[in-house]
Protein backbone atom coordinates (compact mmCIF):
# COMPACT_ATOMS: atom_id res chain seq x y z
CA UNK A 1 0.00 0.00 0.00
CA UNK A 2 1.18 3.52 -0.77
CA UNK A 3 0.90 6.18 1.90
CA UNK A 4 1.69 9.85 1.97
CA UNK A 5 4.52 10.17 4.45
CA UNK A 6 2.55 12.60 6.58
CA UNK A 7 -0.38 10.19 6.89
CA UNK A 8 1.71 7.91 9.11
CA UNK A 9 2.20 10.69 11.65
CA UNK A 10 0.36 9.97 14.88
CA UNK A 11 -0.90 6.56 13.71
CA UNK A 12 -1.37 4.15 16.66
CA UNK A 13 1.04 1.21 16.82
CA UNK A 14 -0.73 -2.00 17.92
CA UNK A 15 1.12 -5.14 19.03
CA UNK A 16 0.11 -8.64 17.89
CA UNK A 17 -1.44 -9.20 21.32
CA UNK A 18 -3.65 -6.10 20.87
CA UNK A 19 -1.86 -3.49 22.98
CA UNK A 20 -1.31 0.06 21.79
CA UNK A 21 2.40 0.44 22.46
CA UNK A 22 2.86 3.88 20.94
CA UNK A 23 2.26 6.19 18.01
CA UNK A 24 4.30 6.77 14.87
CA UNK A 25 6.12 10.08 14.92
CA UNK A 26 8.25 10.08 11.75
CA UNK A 27 9.82 7.71 9.24
CA UNK A 28 13.60 7.66 8.87
CA UNK A 29 15.19 6.99 5.49
CA UNK A 30 18.66 6.09 4.26
CA UNK A 31 20.26 7.54 1.15
CA UNK A 32 18.93 4.52 -0.80
CA UNK A 33 15.37 5.75 -0.06
CA UNK A 34 14.62 2.67 2.06
CA UNK A 35 12.73 3.30 5.29
CA UNK A 36 15.28 2.23 7.88
CA UNK A 37 13.09 2.83 10.93
CA UNK A 38 9.86 4.27 12.21
CA UNK A 39 10.30 6.64 15.10
CA UNK A 40 7.66 5.73 17.64
CA UNK A 41 6.60 7.66 20.70
CA UNK A 42 6.04 4.81 23.20
CA UNK A 43 3.07 4.80 25.54
CA UNK A 44 4.22 5.56 29.05
CA UNK A 45 3.17 2.20 30.51
CA UNK A 46 5.21 0.14 28.01
CA UNK A 47 8.66 1.72 28.25
CA UNK A 48 9.88 -0.82 30.82
CA UNK A 49 8.38 -3.82 28.96
CA UNK A 50 10.09 -2.67 25.77
CA UNK A 51 13.45 -2.37 27.53
CA UNK A 52 13.76 1.37 26.90
CA UNK A 53 16.48 2.39 29.31
CA UNK A 54 17.43 5.99 28.54
CA UNK A 55 15.23 9.06 28.64
CA UNK A 56 15.84 9.59 24.92
CA UNK A 57 14.62 6.07 24.08
CA UNK A 58 11.55 6.50 26.27
CA UNK A 59 10.65 9.66 24.35
CA UNK A 60 11.30 8.23 20.88
CA UNK A 61 12.06 4.57 20.12
CA UNK A 62 13.19 3.43 16.65
CA UNK A 63 11.15 0.51 15.34
CA UNK A 64 12.38 -1.81 12.59
CA UNK A 65 9.78 -1.79 9.76
CA UNK A 66 10.21 -5.58 9.53
CA UNK A 67 8.12 -5.75 12.71
CA UNK A 68 5.10 -4.33 10.86
CA UNK A 69 2.43 -6.76 9.63
CA UNK A 70 0.15 -4.19 7.96
CA UNK A 71 -0.75 -0.52 7.79
CA UNK A 72 -4.30 0.82 7.56
CA UNK A 73 -5.93 3.00 10.19
CA UNK A 74 -3.35 1.50 12.55
CA UNK A 75 0.18 0.16 12.30
CA UNK A 76 -0.33 -3.49 13.22
CA UNK A 77 2.75 -5.39 14.37
CA UNK A 78 3.69 -9.04 13.83
CA UNK A 79 4.96 -9.48 17.35
CA UNK A 80 3.55 -9.33 20.89
CA UNK A 81 4.80 -6.80 23.40
CA UNK A 82 7.19 -9.23 25.13
CA UNK A 83 9.16 -9.76 21.88
CA UNK A 84 8.93 -6.24 20.51
CA UNK A 85 12.25 -5.27 22.06
CA UNK A 86 13.96 -7.49 19.47
CA UNK A 87 12.74 -5.11 16.75
CA UNK A 88 13.90 -1.88 18.36
CA UNK A 89 16.91 -0.23 16.74
CA UNK A 90 19.62 1.49 18.75
CA UNK A 91 21.92 3.01 16.10
CA UNK A 92 24.91 5.20 16.85
CA UNK A 93 23.74 7.59 14.14
CA UNK A 94 20.06 7.43 13.15
CA UNK A 95 19.24 7.77 9.42
CA UNK A 96 17.70 10.95 8.04
CA UNK A 97 14.21 11.88 9.23
CA UNK A 98 11.87 11.93 6.26
CA UNK A 99 10.37 15.35 7.11
CA UNK A 100 13.82 16.85 6.47
CA UNK A 101 13.47 15.77 2.85
CA UNK A 102 10.36 17.89 2.48
CA UNK A 103 11.14 21.41 1.23
CA UNK A 104 14.64 20.36 0.14
CA UNK A 105 15.81 22.07 -3.06
CA UNK A 106 15.66 19.99 -6.25
CA UNK A 107 18.57 20.38 -8.69
CA UNK A 108 18.86 18.98 -12.21
CA UNK A 109 21.97 17.34 -13.69
CA UNK A 110 22.79 20.57 -15.54
CA UNK A 111 22.96 22.45 -12.23
CA UNK A 112 19.64 24.26 -12.41
CA UNK A 113 17.59 24.91 -9.30
CA UNK A 114 14.16 23.53 -10.21
CA UNK A 115 12.07 23.89 -7.07
CA UNK A 116 11.40 22.14 -3.78
CA UNK A 117 10.16 18.76 -2.58
CA UNK A 118 6.55 19.07 -1.48
CA UNK A 119 5.58 15.53 -0.56
CA UNK A 120 6.83 11.95 -0.33
CA UNK A 121 5.06 8.62 -0.78
CA UNK A 122 5.96 5.38 1.01
CA UNK A 123 5.31 1.87 -0.26
CA UNK A 124 4.48 0.18 3.04
CA UNK A 125 4.89 -3.30 1.54
CA UNK A 126 8.54 -2.66 0.70
CA UNK A 127 9.09 0.11 3.26
CA UNK A 128 10.62 2.36 0.65
CA UNK A 129 9.99 5.93 -0.47
CA UNK A 130 9.00 5.28 -4.07
CA UNK A 131 8.10 8.75 -5.34
CA UNK A 132 8.41 12.44 -4.56
CA UNK A 133 6.21 15.35 -5.52
CA UNK A 134 8.07 18.55 -6.14
CA UNK A 135 6.89 22.01 -7.01
CA UNK A 136 8.68 23.58 -9.96
CA UNK A 137 9.73 27.20 -9.61
CA UNK A 138 8.01 29.53 -12.05
CA UNK A 139 11.06 30.26 -14.23
CA UNK A 140 12.11 26.66 -14.96
CA UNK A 141 8.46 25.81 -15.52
CA UNK A 142 8.18 28.57 -18.13
CA UNK A 143 11.48 27.51 -19.74
CA UNK A 144 9.99 24.08 -20.26
CA UNK A 145 7.51 25.66 -22.66
CA UNK A 146 4.40 26.04 -20.54
CA UNK A 147 2.88 29.51 -20.40
CA UNK A 148 0.84 31.06 -17.60
CA UNK A 149 1.76 28.43 -15.00
CA UNK A 150 -0.76 27.61 -12.31
CA UNK A 151 0.68 26.34 -9.02
CA UNK A 152 -1.22 23.06 -9.01
CA UNK A 153 -0.02 22.31 -12.56
CA UNK A 154 3.58 22.90 -11.57
CA UNK A 155 3.61 19.84 -9.32
CA UNK A 156 5.58 16.93 -10.74
CA UNK A 157 5.73 13.35 -9.43
CA UNK A 158 9.16 11.77 -9.83
CA UNK A 159 10.20 8.21 -8.88
CA UNK A 160 13.02 8.07 -6.36
CA UNK A 161 15.02 6.02 -8.86
CA UNK A 162 15.60 9.41 -10.51
CA UNK A 163 16.57 11.22 -7.31
CA UNK A 164 19.81 11.18 -5.29
CA UNK A 165 19.37 12.06 -1.61
CA UNK A 166 22.01 14.17 0.11
CA UNK A 167 22.07 17.79 1.25
CA UNK A 168 19.83 18.44 -1.76
CA UNK A 169 17.72 16.28 -4.09
CA UNK A 170 19.80 15.82 -7.23
CA UNK A 171 17.90 14.49 -10.23
CA UNK A 172 19.50 12.12 -12.73
CA UNK A 173 18.03 14.07 -15.65
CA UNK A 174 18.71 17.46 -17.14
CA UNK A 175 16.18 20.30 -17.11
CA UNK A 176 15.24 19.80 -20.77
CA UNK A 177 14.44 16.13 -20.14
CA UNK A 178 11.84 17.07 -17.56
CA UNK A 179 9.54 18.15 -20.36
CA UNK A 180 9.08 14.48 -21.22
CA UNK A 181 8.47 13.68 -17.56
CA UNK A 182 5.65 16.21 -17.56
CA UNK A 183 3.76 14.24 -20.21
CA UNK A 184 1.56 11.31 -19.25
CA UNK A 185 3.36 7.97 -19.03
CA UNK A 186 6.85 9.43 -19.31
CA UNK A 187 7.71 8.79 -15.65
CA UNK A 188 7.52 5.02 -16.15
CA UNK A 189 9.82 5.30 -19.15
CA UNK A 190 12.42 7.11 -17.06
CA UNK A 191 12.10 5.00 -13.91
CA UNK A 192 15.15 2.84 -14.60
CA UNK A 193 17.55 5.37 -16.09
CA UNK A 194 20.94 6.20 -14.66
CA UNK A 195 22.93 9.42 -14.79
CA UNK A 196 22.92 10.79 -18.36
CA UNK A 197 26.15 10.75 -20.33
CA UNK A 198 28.27 13.79 -19.81
CA UNK A 199 26.65 14.66 -16.50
Amino acid sequence: MHFRAGKLYGMPVISADAWQVGRVHIALVGDDWNVAALEMKPERGFTKALGLRTRKEREAALLDPNAVASVGNFVLLKTPVKKLGDFLIRPDKPPMALPWVLWMPVISQDGQNLGIVEDAYIDTNLWRVDSLTFLLDRKPYQRLGTLNPVKRKRRLDVPTSLAILGDVILLKVRTAELKRLMTKGAVDEYAGVGTPEGA
